[in-house]
This record gives structure tokens, sequence and C-alpha cells, in this order.
């Protein structure tokens, strides 16, 4: 497992990269949809990175750095801006010139890895064999009983995202809805969101203890004192 990296606090600098206009334009969809501050996310994720290509042992011929930084700049390139922490700004150019690579190539080659919108494609391509991600799948499943495809195949980024348009109570909802079976009848309602909090139910908060009902979103008529129903229940309950 990676080893968490923890940016120190540092003061923030702008700093620009020239980033090929699609990465930027999924950066800027998949922050969005994940509700991240971009940079903030970013400072995280290029800490990692950089730590990671720090550790590496090579460094680029003048001839290779030139070609790939050339390549990039071929691309419909933009100019953009990001407020980063002022160490990681100076490891990024400390490192890319340790490794004799332009910035822009390190920053690229990040955001392709942490923003497409297929990355089973995308590690098909790099690695060159077709269906590697279904492969990888099939021999963790056998190996390490992993069963989370997404945390497999697909970046951070894509986890958040994945979780913010998901079920935001997860498997809280599976748990509870499942737990009983059929010894519970359905009408009590097993989902949490909707399952009734009888007037009774208090929560004891501090030194105090508060009734709960009011946070239902459903209430049967039994429930609320002067109705019919509820006249009804007391009535059977005094002859219980």
């Amino acid at each position: 497992m990676a080893k968490k990296i923890s940016q120190p606090d540092s003061p923030i600098k702008k700093v620009q990269f020239g980033v090929w206009r699609p990465l930027l334009d999924s950066l800027s969809k998949y922050t969005e949809d994940a509700c991240l501050r971009r940079d903030a996310f970013l400072s995280k994720a290029l800490s990692h990175e950089i730590a990671q290509l720090r550790r590496s042992d090579f460094r680029n011929s003048d001839v290779a750095s030139q070609f790939i930084h050339k390549s990039l700049r071929e691309l419909e390139c933009k100019s953009a801006t990001f407020n980063l922490p002022e160490k990681l700004v100076a490891d990024i150019e400390k490192v890319c010139a340790d490794r004799n690579i332009h910035k822009d190539c390190f920053f690229n080659r990040v955001l392709l890895l942490l923003v497409p919108f297929d990355q089973r494609a995308l590690y098909d391509w790099l690695y060159d064999e077709e269906g590697l991600a279904g492969q990888l799948w099939v021999d963790l499943i056998d190996q390490e009983d992993v069963r989370d495809y997404d945390s497999l195949m697909f970046s951070a980024i894509h986890a958040i995202k994945s979780r913010v348009e998901d079920d935001p109570l997860g498997l809280v909802r599976t748990v509870f809805t499942e737990h009983w079976g059929d010894e519970e009848p359905d009408y009590l309602d097993r989902d949490p969101l909707t399952r009734v909090i009888p007037p009774r139910k208090a929560m004891s908060v501090g030194i105090g203890s508060f009734p709960m009902v009011g946070f239902n979103v459903r209430l049967w008529d039994s429930m609320v004192p002067g109705t019919p129903s509820n006249d009804e229940l007391k009535k059977v309950q005094l002859l219980l």
C-alpha cells in the first residue's frame, strides 16, 4: 500500500502549467461533480506523485526531454493557474529538474491518471494489453478476495465522485434494510430515511433528552395526538 504523503503547511504560490485542454476540462468537471476544492485536492495528489517520482532512479537525456515536451506542446494545451503550497511547487521543480522532465509533462501525466472518463481503456492502452482491467480483477478476486472493482482501477477522484453520486448512506442502508429479513413486518419500514421514529423515542445529548419525532419524514395517524386513530390506539393500549 502506498504511503500517505502529508504536505507540510506552506504559503500558497500561484503556478502555471500548460495543460492539455481535454484534461483541464475533465479536471474541472470531476472536481465539481465530486464537490472538491480543485487545488486543495491537487496539492494532495501532486505531493504523493512527486514523492513517487523522487524515489525513481532515471534521468532523461536532453534530447528525450525536449522531444517529450515538444510533443505535449503540439497538442491543444491551455495555460492554467493553480494555487499550490510553495514547498510543493519547489519540490516539483527540483525533482523534475533532477529527472530532466518539464514540469508541464509531469503535471499532465498525473492528470491523465486522475481524471480520464474511462480508466479501464487507459490502462489497456498504457500497458498494451486488451482487457487488462478485467483480468486483474479476476486475479485479485482469486488471490486477495478483493471485491471493490472501483478501488482497483480508478483513482481517488473517481472514488469520491462515485460516492457523492451514490447512495449517501451506502452500507448503512443495505445492512439495516436486510438485517431483519422476514422477521419484521414490512409496514415498520426498514429504510433508515423513512423508518418512523415514535413520539415516545428520545435521544440523550449531553445532559438533556430530546424528543425526535420532529425528525420524521412520515408518521402514522395513530401516532398523532388527537386523531381518531390515536384515540383508538390508546383504548387498545389501556385494554392491554
